[in-house]
Formats: C-alpha cells, structure tokens, sequence
C-alpha cells in the first residue's frame, strides 16, 4: 500500500516540473537571442584596411590564468517549486569563478520533501557539488559563456516514514521506521548557457546528468528522495537550473566595447 502511494505521488510531481523546465528554457533562449546576438548582421563597421570583426569577439591575447570576476546565483527552480508546490521547499545558489577560459563551479542547497495521504513520509537534508567547466565562447567581450563540466556531488540527509497498519489483535498500529544519517555521492556531467543581459546581472541555465550515485547508512528502509540528486530509486537523473546571478569584477578582462573598432 505504502508504495502504491509512493509511486502515484512520484507521478504527480513529474509533469509539473517538466512544465517549469519547458517553460524557463524558452523564457532563457529568448532573452540569450537578444541579448547575445548583437546588431543585424552581428558586425560592427571596421576602418578600410583592418580586419573585420564580430560585435562580441575579442582579438586572440596570451593565456592569462588569473580570475577576472566571481559569479554569485540563485537557482529560480527550487524557489518556484516552494512557492508553488505542495510537498516540496527548497534553496540553490552556485558561486562561479574564472580562470581564463575555464570556470570552477560550487553550489550549495537544501530541500524538504513532505509525501503521502495515507502515509506521512518526510526527507530533510542539504546538497553541494563542485567542479571544472570549460567555456567555448572564451573571447566573447560580455562575459557570455558556453560551457561543459564535470561535477561530484555529495547530500547528506534523514527520512521518517509513519503509517498505520490494520487489523491483528491490538488493532490499529502506528509504524515508524527511519534513516537518521544518510550520506550520498554522485558524478554530474553538465552543459550551461550564461548570458549578460544588463550591467552585472547575467542569466543562465544549466542541465546535469547525474550518475555513479551511491548512498550510505540505510537502515531497514530504503530512502524516497535524496536532495540535490532526484528519486532514490533511479540510478541516473536529468536536472534543469536556472540562474539569477550578479557579477563581481576582480580585474579588467574585457576592453570597452570603442576598443573593438580600433
């Protein structure tokens, strides 16, 4: 009975964060289309006899290793899901820095998941995960970037599941069972889109898929959800973000954008 319940519940949840996905993936690649194209043609008027170049591309300079800005976000994902969902709350936020064309990538959040009718089952704990990413769009003039990474993640977590169980000759009976100190890992491989839409402020998405995901200190009960990972019972998850972050510059990295018609 109990996992009946939890099954039906699973998917009463998956379409609407499907529907959040879809929705703040094309709200993000419209708002990237405009704001990274730049004017028609993508080509500034050059002074004859120089080469001509794109409005956001940068000439090639020597490698220079030492981080130019720090990127402080927030996951839109988790605050939309505990405004308007009814059995899950939650928080993200991911620090970016650079080291020329390659980022190293940290995020830290919390989720709560509340489950059941005829049961009560809770999950509570917090998630972070690290790594490198590279950028494919290293001399673009704004800060955009394309990125590919690799993560590992770790959430460390507990669940209570309470229920009653009919019949026998006492009646009815409350069962509880529960993991106090559950650890897990994970690897992420990960794919983002950063885009500059106004001063400092910058917008992007990030998708993982997430694998090798293993977890200790389970007692008699398996757990439902592990934070920052998905369904316990899948071996691998897809995960969409979405990011809100602010910019804090460190050093200058990209001329003024009158340099570019030099």
């Amino acid at each position: 009975m109990v996992e009946r319940h939890r099954r039906n519940g699973r998917w009463r949840l998956a379409p609407t964060l499907k529907l959040v996905a879809v929705i703040l993936g094309c709200t993000l690649f419209s708002v990237t289309s405009l704001f990274a194209q730049g004017p028609a043609g993508g080509q500034r008027p050059q002074p004859s006899g120089k080469t001509q170049k794109t409005n956001n591309q940068l000439p090639k300079e020597p490698r220079d290793l030492r981080p130019s800005m720090l990127k402080l976000s927030v996951d839109a994902v988790p605050v939309g899901i505990s405004l308007f969902g009814a059995n899950r709350s939650g928080s993200g936020y991911q620090a970016l820095i650079d080291f020329d064309q390659f980022f190293f990538a940290a995020e830290y959040g919390t989720q709560k998941t509340s489950r059941g009718e005829r049961y009560r089952y809770k999950n509570e704990g917090s998630y972070l995960s690290f790594g490198p990413e590279v950028n494919f769009l290293k001399n673009d003039a704004k800060g955009n970037s394309l990125t590919f990474g690799l993560r590992y993640g770790q959430a460390q977590f507990s669940d209570q599941l309470s229920y009653f169980k009919t019949g026998g000759f006492f009646g009815d009976l409350q069962v509880e069972d529960a993991n106090p100190d559950l650890k897990a890992r994970w690897m992420e491989l990960t794919v983002g889109l950063n885009a500059n839409v106004w001063s400092n402020l910058y917008l992007g998405y990030t998708i993982r898929y997430k694998v090798l995901r293993q977890v200790d200190n389970i007692g008699t009960m398996a757990p439902y959800d592990v934070p920052g990972f998905g369904l316990y019972e899948d071996n691998t998850g897809v995960q969409f973000n979405f990011y809100v972050g602010w910019a804090i510059p460190l050093r200058e990295k990209y001329p003024d954008e009158a340099a570019l018609e030099d």
